[in-house]
């Protein structure tokens, strides 16, 4: 499954870099804003570092205590069976409906326990406490938008929905606190949807309408859980549609004991086809 992962990654750099060489052209780009219904796909592949928190019911003195584990692309690759990323707006004027889905499949990645964390603050793990961390996750957003500014500056809408997750973590660790040492395998699945508000638009870096900086922002919850998403970036319109390369986190933190966080953040990089 590494391959299909590194397979899709390497079309769609090879498609950039293709893209890049190839033409010099800025892009006959649609007026997203005549009134007529205009459309954005855009595959990426995201590389984020993944974190989470998880409760540990360790033995006395420890009792009570969290762990947090932190897994790298370099640590986690290796291990993906499955990985899937897709973004997509459909506009007409003002008016948008926008939607980003997300699947990840991560089998048992190996990588170390970052910290303990308790009562009296948090406790560096030695780096002879180890953690296998296997992720199963599916995020699906949906909003609608409405466009506020529109110049040669840039955009700006405002945007309200939802965003769905389906997250199963789970964790084999073995810690080691001086003398003390413990082990356990927190398991978590959290089934939820949260609504979700924001702003997503692009900034114009020139007057030639080659460079942009797109941007995203959104949070929201339910019921003491809080989610939020932001991502930016550099943008180059192409004769075919756009390139860009950026940076994402998206993160969710719960009310529950069980898991008290699941954090994504890392760079991006997209191709967009506009019609």
């Amino acid at each position: 499954m590494v391959k299909k992962a590194s397979g899709f990654t390497g079309s769609l750099v090879a498609l950039i870099a293709c893209a890049l060489a190839g033409s010099t052209a800025l892009a006959a780009e649609p007026d997203m804003f005549d009134g007529q219904w205009h459309y954005a796909l855009t595959p990426y592949a995201w590389f984020p570092t993944i974190y989470s928190t998880s409760y540990l019911a360790l033995p006395p003195p420890l009792v009570g205590r969290t762990i947090e584990v932190q897994a790298q692309p370099s640590q986690y690759l290796s291990s993906l069976k499955f990985g899937f990323a897709l973004d997509g707006t459909a506009r007409k004027g003002d008016w948008s409906i926008a939607t980003d889905i997300l699947y990840m499949r991560l089998g048992a990645a190996q990588t170390h326990a970052r910290k303990v964390i308790g009562p009296a603050g948090e406790i560096e793990v030695p780096t002879s406490s180890y953690a296998n961390l296997s992720v199963d996750a599916a995020i699906w957003s949906l909003v609608g938008g409405y466009n506020l500014v529109h110049n040669s500056y840039g955009t700006l809408d405002v945007i309200a929905g939802a965003r769905y997750a389906g997250l199963k973590t789970s964790v084999d660790v073995f810690v080691t606190v001086g003398p003390l040492s413990a082990s356990g395998s927190p398991d978590v699945t959290k089934d939820l949807t949260d609504g979700i508000v924001g702003i997503m638009g692009n900034l114009e870096l020139g007057e030639a309408r080659g460079w942009y900086v797109p941007y995203e922002f959104d949070i929201g919850g339910k019921s003491g859980n809080v989610t939020y998403n932001a991502q930016a970036g550099v943008g180059y319109r192409m004769s075919w549609g756009n390139v860009m390369a950026g940076y994402r986190e998206l993160k969710y933190r719960f009310s529950g004991k069980n898991q008290e966080d699941v954090r994504f953040s890392g760079p991006a990089i997209a191709a967009t086809f506009l019609w």
